[in-house]
């Protein structure tokens, strides 16, 4: 019995150690975290409170900042609450669109403030005094700081005073002891040249123009001790006591041109040109020979006609905004036809008269050749101009001249010279309107 309940006393102890033991083991294990949340919270707490300090600091900076530039920024608030003010008054009332951001500017300071809806503009600078082109101006070309509007048609009228000379002219050859001299007269006759020039499309021109050239002179030669010998005779018809020549004709040309411009720089302008040409000219000879106090006259015409192609360039330089040089150069190619007559009542043999006819046709070329100097004055808001121009032109057409002359006493051995060449070279002087 005893034994018994000494066993029972026995497992109570131990029982009662085990639990105590294992209650402290527990005890200890779980003080642990409870220490380190406690550490992280303190942590946390001081950064708060440094925060809060570092705040607290910035915010009496911040304010010691607000008072001493308060009175500057009254008085920009002032400046602005003037300009709206201001600009409202002057600007009819219209429909504006959401509210957005306005700058205000003064001498001393900027401000940006919330404009409201109805309030909403915009503060501009004062305009330039820039002259502003009209709408209809695609593209604007700059020159020497001025903004000048494109033309949109070019009207020019010029007068030409040009310098006659056709190769195989020549009527009479005067024989001396020493040389052969031939009769030949060069004489300035007036024309005219009337152009258009148009913007067919973006920055393509059209240009029209029709050039008239009146021919006309006249020359005679007497016989003073010396032989004379008729160029458009036979040599069997002797010598000639006197002859005279007189020659008309019109020279007409109608050109059509397709030319752009490019602007390559402020002070040039390059205009490359193709296009087509048209010509009629016609010419007449009269020729009065003297045989022994006879007139034997001779008739002769050559008319010629074409049509063709030409290609050319012309160029602008600008020498300052009222003065520049502008040069020009048109080679052609046309195809036409060359009628040839000759006439005379003087029987070239007993059974012969002299009475010629000849149609041919051929590809003839020509070139232009031209110079000149301008002066322009811009009205209108710089788009409508006014120029007046001198220039120096040079025309040459091959082979023009068919008429025939006798080498030889059988009447077949007539034939056309070789050099045959119708030149044209002068002053031009005209004036060109842009509207």
């Amino acid at each position: 019995m005893n034994v018994k309940i000494l066993n029972v006393y026995l497992y109570i102890v131990l029982m009662l150690f085990f639990s105590s033991t294992l209650n402290h083991f527990f005890n200890n294990k779980s003080s642990k975290p409870k220490t380190l949340d406690s550490s992280v919270a303190i942590a946390e707490k001081n950064i708060k409170d440094d925060i809060a300090a570092k705040s607290q600091e910035i915010a009496e900076n911040d304010l010691k900042e607000k008072t001493t530039t308060s009175s500057k920024k009254n008085l920009s608030s002032n400046n602005s609450h003037m300009l709206i003010e201001k600009y409202k008054n002057e600007q009819p009332k219209k429909k504006l669109g959401p509210s957005k951001e306005l700058t205000l500017s003064s001498n001393q300071s900027t401000k940006s403030i919330k404009t409201d809806p109805k309030d909403t503009a915009t503060i501009q600078s004062p305009p330039s005094k820039k002259i502003r082109l009209p709408k209809d101006c695609s593209e604007v070309i700059q020159a020497y700081s001025k903004d000048i509007c494109p033309k949109k048609v070019s009207l020019d009228f010029e007068y030409l005073l040009m310098n006659f000379f056709e190769d195989g002219l020549s009527y009479a050859s005067i024989l001396d002891d020493e040389s052969i001299r031939t009769k030949n007269k060069q004489k300035f006759n007036s024309g005219a040249r009337f152009s258009a020039e148009f913007k067919a499309y973006r920055s393509l021109y059209l240009d029209l123009a029709y050039t008239y050239i009146r021919m006309k002179n006249k020359d005679s030669i007497a016989a003073s001790g010396d032989t004379i010998l008729g160029s458009f005779f036979p040599p069997n018809i002797g010598s000639l006591t006197s002859a005279s020549a007189k020659l008309t004709g019109n020279f007409n040309t109608w050109d059509l041109f397709f030319l752009k411009p490019y602007h390559v720089s402020k002070s040039f302008v390059s205009r490359p040109i193709l296009g087509i040409r048209g010509a009629i000219i016609n010419q007449s000879l009269k020729i009065l020979y003297d045989i022994a106090s006879t007139t034997n006259p001779v008739n002769a015409k050559n008319k010629y006609w074409g049509v063709g192609f030409n290609a050319g360039y012309r160029s602008e330089f600008l020498i300052t905004k009222n003065f520049f040089l502008d040069t020009k150069s048109i080679f052609s190619l046309l195809y036409g036809k060359t009628q040839v007559s000759q006439n005379s009542s003087v029987p070239i043999l007993v059974q012969a008269t002299y009475e010629l006819k000849e149609n041919s046709y051929q590809i003839k070329p020509n070139v232009e050749l031209g110079l000149g100097f301008s002066y322009l004055r811009y009205f209108t808001k710089n788009i409508n101009r006014l120029s007046l121009r001198a220039g120096y032109e040079f025309h040459q057409w091959w082979g023009q001249n068919q008429l025939k002359r006798f080498f030889s006493t059988d009447p077949t051995g007539i034939k056309t010279v070789s050099r045959n060449n119708l030149k044209f070279n002068g002053f031009t002087f005209s004036i060109n309107i842009e509207i």
